[in-house]
């Protein structure tokens, strides 16, 4: 596909994430792929640097990736950023549009930068849902409320990883969460 030479050919310089000094930047502990590591440490380094946007190329229906777009769409925050999936059907001229484009909004962002400043992203008083590890794990909602796994308000979706794992979910409800407990206790 020759996606660097698409950015070189228009006279963008293209600094893959392992070319970064980016060994120091922490991670949140959640984040398990390593690559996604990488990935989000690029993403840190590039939303810190005035000069450097980012472009996130990922395969069509890659699980992880499906996680990772959104982080790394929030460390980018208002700052423009590319994302590129690709597929066996993924046309050429397509891909030299949405460069095209991209590099068009970017050159836009610098102008206002320039003439009046990007103003300040406003704060939301919205918030993720996530799951904190004290002892056992702690789930909170979009509203800040606390519940634990037993509670009824939490709704367990469980993918599903071969046949083995069918048998687990024929377990007893309280052992079923007693396992999960065990298994999202960070390493």
């Amino acid at each position: 596909m020759g996606i660097p030479h698409k950015f070189a050919s228009r006279g963008e310089l293209i600094l893959p994430y392992d070319m970064l000094p980016i060994e120091d930047i922490e991670v949140t502990e959640s984040m398990y792929w390593s690559m996604g590591q990488y990935i989000m440490k690029g993403a840190d380094f590039v939303s810190e640097n005035p000069q450097l946007f980012g472009a996130y190329i990922t395969n069509f229906s890659c699980g992880p990736d499906s996680f990772l777009l959104n982080y790394f769409r929030d460390e980018n925050g208002s700052k423009p950023s590319l994302t590129l999936e690709l597929d066996s059907h993924t046309a050429d001229a397509g891909l030299n549009t949405r460069i095209e484009a991209f590099l068009d909004v970017v050159d836009s962002y610098r102008k206002l930068q320039a003439d009046q400043g990007i103003p300040e992203e406003e704060e939301s008083e919205f918030q993720k849902a996530r799951i904190e590890y004290e002892d056992e794990p702690i789930i909170y909602d979009s509203k800040g409320e606390k519940y634990s796994l037993e509670d009824d308000h939490v709704k367990l979706l469980i993918p599903s990883v071969g046949g083995h794992f069918s048998h687990v979910l024929s377990l007893p409800r309280a052992l079923l969460i007693r396992l999960l407990a065990l298994s999202f206790v960070p390493s």
